[in-house]
């Protein structure tokens, strides 16, 4: 039996997940999880054989979700389900020890044949997301986005979303003096003036979903 953690902040996302996976057989979720915080919780308690971390995951966002999870639940697997154009985001998930990067575009099959393989301790990168790797690596030549580090690119994204300082601190366990060594850092890296500069640039990059335009 494969046992899975879900964690996305979504409920009928999970529960259409859920139920395409057990109507396959020999698959079990054991536990549900709308943030992060929650989830290394339940994978300690549940240790499950995989756990399916999507990358819109907040507290305190994908990045560090999937590090504590791989520090917090050891002998658990755990697969990203993203955009597959989203620049160096899945590279760096993949550094950090998930075994595997899932399109949020794939069918049911894929799911399955994904679970299993990365149940066995194999990776599983659909073939959407390895092309839009080869090219982001490419093109990381000239992307100053994509020799970010994965606590650089943590940073990034929770300033790009708004986040205040303090929860930053909070969020990813350091000092405030610590966060604001990483924002001048950052800004220095890419050249950007204030946290604006650096949400268009991660809007830009792909790392956020552009906001939704009101009567679109």
């Amino acid at each position: 039996m494969n046992r899975i953690l879900l964690v996305d902040h979504r409920k009928l996302v999970r529960a259409g997940l859920k139920r395409l996976m057990e109507e396959e057989g020999g698959i079990a979720v054991v536990a549900e999880s709308e943030n992060g915080d929650a989830a290394v919780r339940l994978g300690q308690r549940h240790r499950p054989d995989v756990i399916l971390v999507d990358t819109s995951i907040t507290d305190p966002g994908v990045m560090e979700t999937v590090r504590r999870l791989i520090r917090g639940v050891p002998g658990s697997r755990v697969m990203a389900v993203g955009d597959p154009e989203c620049g160096p985001l899945p590279l760096r998930i993949l550094e950090l020890g998930a075994l595997g990067y899932l399109s949020k575009h794939a069918d049911g099959a894929e799911l399955r044949r994904a679970l299993r393989e990365i149940r066995c301790g194999n990776r599983y990168v659909c073939a959407e997301v390895a092309r839009h790797l080869v090219l982001s690596e490419i093109e990381s030549r000239d992307d100053p986005v994509g020799v970010l580090s994965p606590r650089e690119l943590s940073v990034m994204l929770m300033l790009s979303e708004g986040h205040p300082r303090d929860e930053i601190s909070d969020q990813l366990c350091i000092s405030l003096k610590t966060v604001s060594t990483y924002r001048t850092r950052l800004l220095k890296k890419l050249r950007a003036r204030n946290d604006v500069d650096l949400a268009h640039m991660a809007l830009r990059h792909g790392l956020l979903a552009p906001p939704l335009r009101v009567g679109a």
